[in-house]
């Protein structure tokens, strides 16, 4: 008698980053992203979400208080067409359609720094 053999699935997953303020963030929580539009440097017109594979800051152009952790159901070569590779970045960046990040992502804040206030000077 052959025994059927169970075939097993392990569940794809990547993480990623977005940055942005506080009050946008908690917004995406209860409503989604939304696609941001631009040329991004280019002559095309792009749509989509800017997510990264870690923690961006000011100093690579991420701004925002918040930080929110997206857990895709989604393997890296599955959104391997949303990547923008750029040479000597020590990170990745994809432009992913808001659609695809709210229809297979799970999203956390994972940190909010306190609001930057600018420094007033006495002259």
């Amino acid at each position: 008698m052959k025994s059927a053999k169970r075939k097993t699935t392990k569940s794809r997953r990547t993480v990623l980053f977005h940055r942005t303020a506080e009050d946008i963030a908690r917004k995406i929580i209860a409503e989604g992203f939304r696609d941001g539009e631009g040329s991004y440097g280019t002559r095309r017109l792009h749509r989509g979400v800017w997510v990264s594979d870690q923690p961006l800051d000011e100093n690579e152009g991420a701004c925002g208080n918040a930080l929110i952790r997206i857990e895709l159901a989604k393997s890296a070569p599955d959104i391997q067409s949303f990547e923008w590779i750029e040479d000597r970045k020590p990170y990745r960046e994809w432009l992913i359609p808001a659609e695809v990040l709210n229809g297979f992502g799970t999203v956390e804040i994972q940190e909010i720094d306190p609001p930057f206030m600018g420094l007033e000077l006495n002259r």
